[in-house]
This record gives structure tokens, sequence and C-alpha cells, in this order.
């Protein structure tokens, strides 16, 4: 019996890790705790800068004879947004979201797992490749669209509260906040700026100029910023027509799955934020769809 990722064979059953510890990779039979600082300083060894940003610094690394992922935090004074993306990363451990092997809290430096794929944004290469064409098809489309409102739901319920991702100011910055899988599955990756909602007082996620931010919500287009006027996780929900209409782009059985959802991805486009759906309500009619092109 084979079990899934970060899940360990028991006499029950496959059971996931309990927190603080994982299996990655394949021939693993137990779950093995987290890195810690000491671990990462001994073992990890960065060989390759892939991004850098004004925030953190990644790297592809050696650990022992795997190749994983070295994160750390550019500029000491982003300390607390750092520690914010390190926490949510840790405690929101699950199949939605990028595998954790390790952390350094002191040295704001986090180890996860190595896709090999990359994030959403490349997608359309990657499909052009000969060996993965066969991915390119509405099934892989759709499920991957599954797969991200799927994400966003887990956010929007979350252990911690309910979750709004507040820099994903354009589809190319969203598209890049996610990872495929080797199998052609996401999660999500970066989680700096996955704010709390609060019954009392929402979240303020930024200013966004109404010229320069289409993508965004219309709640968020303020000509002038107030701090009184706040927002929820509808405006996650305003974003899913153009992901969705990205992702099923391009192959036989799109205009299909495109014309059953118009209905509700015009209702996510409501200016009146309490008119949008839920992330949930989405996913029920992305899984309707689904099962309609899968029977």
């Amino acid at each position: 019996m084979a079990c899934s990722d970060n899940t360990v064979l028991a006499p029950e059953g496959c059971l996931p890790c309990q927190n603080g510890t994982f299996i990655s990779f394949s021939g693993w039979s137990e779950c093995e705790p987290l890195l810690n600082c000491s671990n990462i300083a001994l073992h990890v060894h960065p060989r390759k800068r892939i991004f850098g940003s004004f925030t953190k610094q990644i790297w592809l690394a050696d650990w022992k004879s795997h190749q994983v992922i070295y994160m750390n935090c550019s500029r000491p004074f982003l300390k607390t947004k750092c520690l914010r993306g390190m926490t949510r990363l840790e405690q929101l451990q699950g199949p939605y979201v990028t595998r954790l092997i390790g952390r350094c809290y002191d040295k704001l430096e986090m180890v996860t797992m190595f896709y090999k794929h990359g994030s959403l944004r490349r997608l359309d290469r990657l499909l052009k490749q000969p060996e993965l064409s066969h991915y390119n098809n509405i099934r892989t489309r759709l499920q991957l669209s599954v797969d991200y409102v799927k994400i966003m739901s887990y956010l929007h319920n979350s252990p911690m509260g309910v979750l709004v991702m507040c820099d994903t100011v354009s589809l190319r910055k969203l598209l890049s906040q996610f990872l495929i899988t080797d199998d052609f599955r996401l999660v999500v990756n970066d989680l700096d700026m996955a704010l709390e909602v609060t019954q009392e007082k929402g979240i303020l996620c930024h200013k966004s100029e109404k010229e320069l931010r289409p993508f965004e919500a219309p709640e968020q287009r303020w000509p002038i910023f107030r701090k009184d006027l706040t927002h929820d996780e509808k405006v996650d929900i305003w974003k899913f027509p153009a992901v969705v209409e990205k992702l099923l782009d391009g192959v036989n059985g799109s205009s299909f799955a495109k014309s059953e959802l118009r209905k509700m991805m015009e209702t996510c486009r409501a200016t009146n934020p309490e008119q949008r759906p839920t992330s949930n309500e989405v996913l029920q009619e992305l899984l309707r769809i689904q099962q309609l092109i899968t029977e």
C-alpha cells in the first residue's frame, strides 16, 4: 500500500505526520523531526541562488542526498513579515501548502521541498515541453483550477482564521505564489502577506490606485487612502475569474467549461463584495463541472 505525500503507513492505514515532523522523499518509511537551526547550519548547503526579492533570498540547496530549497530573510527590519510567513507555513502544513523540512526562527531561515516544475506562472511553457504535453488537456487544467480554489477555501477557513492573500496585486504575482507538484497539482508557497481578517476590523491590505490595479477588487481601488475602509476575503474572490480563465485556456473542452462557469464567474465580479460567492461555493461549482467532463 502506497501512502500520499507527508503521510506514513500505520496499522490503521495512512496517517499524516504529526506537527513538527515531515516525510517528503520517496523510500522514507518514518516521519522525521523538522530540521532545527543547528541541523540547517551543519547539513544544508546552498549552491545556486534562484530568486531574490526585497524580502527574501531563495537558493537551490543540498541536504544529505536531496535537493531542497533554502530561504532566508533579506533584511532584518522585515523580521515581522518574515516571521509571519514562516509561522503560517508551519502551522498550515498539509496537502495545500509547500512541504516544510526545517526552520530556524532565530536566523529567519527556512528549508522546504524542491518542486522541479516551479511556479504556476510557468504553466504554459511547461506544457509546451514534449515530455509534459500529455498534461495539456482540460482535465489537468480543470484540476489545477480546482486545486487553486481549494487552497483559497482552506485559507479562508483556516485554523489560523480567515486569511487573505494581500500581495496578489497582479495575475503574474498571484501565479508566482503557487507551485506545481511533480504530479501536476498545486500547493501555495508564499504566505508572508496572508493576513488575518478580524470580524470587528476586517483587513487593510494596501493602497491601490484605480488606474494602476485593475486586477484588484473595486473596494481596494481608492483614489485616496483611508484606513477606515477595510475589506475581507471577498477581495480574493474577485480574482477567481482571471485565474480560472488563465488556467483553462487553449485546450479542447475549454469553451464548454468556461460556458458552464460563466454565471458563477460573473457573480465573483459583483461590485458589492457581499454579493460575491464564498470560495467554497465556487469550489462546488468547479467540482460539478469536473464531474461532467470526467463522465
